[in-house]
């Protein structure tokens, strides 16, 4: 038997269940590779990318194919010291986890991670601290995409605000919000660095000081 023929028996072997033809032909298109993205050739390998990012590729080379214009995506890289996540007391399923976790990644706008929130607590009712923790998150995330900050990053009692070439803020709004507010300064070593300074210990004064300030440029 070939490699790739053992490595079948072993997935189906391992997937014996009623309902187990997806995940037998996930593991059976990470073995032989989804081809390349636009091609006849089997010899791509879409688990390097995920299937998100494959599909999204794969769409967005379908639009270059028609001429069509592409959307593009933009999304701030954040790095905030707290505790964030679904118990097991509150979800116990981790598929429904996983799924909840990636469409709160997914969103674009703070009313589509409102909409999630909805969908969540229509479902599992009251969240705990920790999952308002991550919405909170979400949402704080989803306004500096659209607003076009590079990275939020948490150092001590200070964040550290990256506005990037791409930022929609008009510079003098910048320039004005640091100078009327006491708790901002620039960095004087790198001059696209906005340090805001807090006085909150709790988790959830300090992401929605964060947010306030985020949300008067919206």
């Amino acid at each position: 038997l070939t490699e790739d023929a053992q490595k079948r028996l072993q997935v189906i072997a391992e997937y014996s269940e009623l309902g187990s033809g997806f995940k037998i032909a996930m593991k059976d298109l990470e073995i032989r590779g989804a081809g390349n993205i636009i091609g006849h050739e089997q010899s791509g390998s879409i688990m390097d990318v995920g299937f998100d990012l494959y599909c999204q590729m794969l769409e967005d080379e379908i639009k270059v194919l028609k001429g069509e214009e592409i959307r593009e995506y933009f999304r701030t890289s954040l790095f905030i010291k707290t505790d964030f996540f679904i118990p097991d007391t509150y979800m116990n399923d981790d598929k429904q986890k996983i799924e909840f976790y990636k469409r709160f990644e997914s969103c674009e706008t703070a009313d589509e991670v409102d909409r999630l929130e909805t969908e969540l607590i229509d479902r599992f009712g009251t969240p705990p601290a920790e999952v308002n923790t991550l919405v909170e998150l979400e949402r704080i995330r989803a306004i500096s995409s659209s607003l076009k900050i590079s990275e939020l990053l948490e150092e001590g009692d200070r964040i550290k605000i990256r506005i990037s070439s791409l930022c929609i803020i008009p510079g003098e709004n910048l320039a004005a919000a640091v100078s009327k507010d006491k708790r901002l300064s620039l960095d004087p070593n790198d001059p696209e660095l906005i340090v805001l300074k807090y006085n909150e210990k709790s988790s959830e004064k300090k992401l929605y000081e964060l947010k306030k300030w985020l949300q008067q440029f919206m």
